[in-house]
């Protein structure tokens, strides 16, 4: 599986919210992953996309996912 190859079918990556992208994409390139690649994009998501030794693919943002998830107004949480 590679960065630009098509995408799998069900849940196929996830993301984490950084503070570096630069240091980050160092220390995963250090570990022996492929270097993450710019996504070009004027969608509101990552910034980057990496995968890990396994071939899973994952997100890196330093500006986050669409923002913070507003307070539930049910303190039960249902």
């Amino acid at each position: 599986m590679r960065l630009d190859g098509e995408t799998p079918v069900g849940m196929n990556h996830f993301g984490f919210h950084i503070e570096d992208t630069a240091a980050t994409s160092e220390a995963l390139t250090a570990a022996g992953t492929p270097k993450p690649a710019e996504r070009f994009t004027a969608r509101p998501f990552a910034e980057y996309r990496a995968m890990d030794p396994e071939g899973n693919w994952f997100d890196l943002s330093e500006h986050g996912f669409g923002g913070a998830r507003p307070p539930s107004s049910d303190p039960a949480g249902s």
